[in-house]
């Protein structure tokens, strides 16, 4: 058979096998963190492989085949892999990484840390201590946490949409059904908004009367 018949052959298969492996996204399963992490280090597995045995053995290889010693054609590859660590971006966006945590006064930290975790049962306490005299928490997963204190002797002072100051904090969620269920089997009172770009827009106070909305959009909404 002709090496073109084959090479053609050879990336129509591969085209099919991306699409095969992509149809599952169409799906409507909600993966746990733990198999999204498993599945994102094979797939990162995957491409590193590729990187190895399709790109740098080969490369060396070639470099060796051409006359160039083993050591300069690995220190050529090296010197690939490394040069665009050295660009820098003048793009001065890029210094913002994430929202990492906003930091809460809390009449009875227990309470504030049952109500998050109604609204968040994946969320755990990823840190704690004794500070002062007070105690504080640091409650919510790997990429966002609010941070608890204690505060059982102060009062609240801010009252959202009346003075200067955060309203609410957003969150969006997957599925707005069953958070309706989780809060009205929690006895929580919440009310709810609509917009064009949203299936859900549900707002609840915390314990201290800080507001949360928590957004499901809807999926043709292109900036969710």
């Amino acid at each position: 058979m002709d090496s073109l018949v084959i090479g053609a052959i050879a990336s129509l298969g591969a085209g099919l096998a991306t699409v095969v492996g992509a149809l599952p996204i169409l799906l409507p399963i909600n993966l746990t963190q733990r198999v999204q992490g498993i599945m994102l280090g094979f797939g990162a597995g995957v491409m590193l492989a590729a990187t190895s045995f399709s790109l740098i053995l080969p490369g060396t290889e070639a470099a060796i085949a051409q006359g160039a010693s083993k050591p300069y054609a690995a220190l050529t590859i090296v010197i690939g892999i490394l040069l665009p660590l050295t660009i820098k971006s003048k793009d001065k966006n890029m210094n913002f990484i994430r929202f990492e945590h906003i930091n809460l006064s809390c009449k009875n930290i227990d309470d504030s840390r049952n109500f998050y975790q109604t609204l968040f049962p994946d969320w755990y306490v990823r840190a704690e201590g004794v500070f002062n005299g007070r105690r504080w928490m640091h409650l919510g997963d790997r990429q966002f946490y609010f941070a608890l204190n204690d505060e059982n002797n102060q009062e609240r002072v801010h009252n959202a949409y009346e003075n200067i100051g955060i309203n609410h904090v957003g969150f969006v969620i997957k599925d707005g059904e069953t958070m309706k269920k989780r809060l009205e089997d929690k006895g929580i009172e919440y009310y709810t908004m609509s917009a064009a770009e949203t299936k859900h827009r549900i707002y609840v106070n915390d314990p201290d009367g800080n507001e949360i909305e928590l957004v499901e959009y809807n999926q043709n909404y292109a900036l969710k």
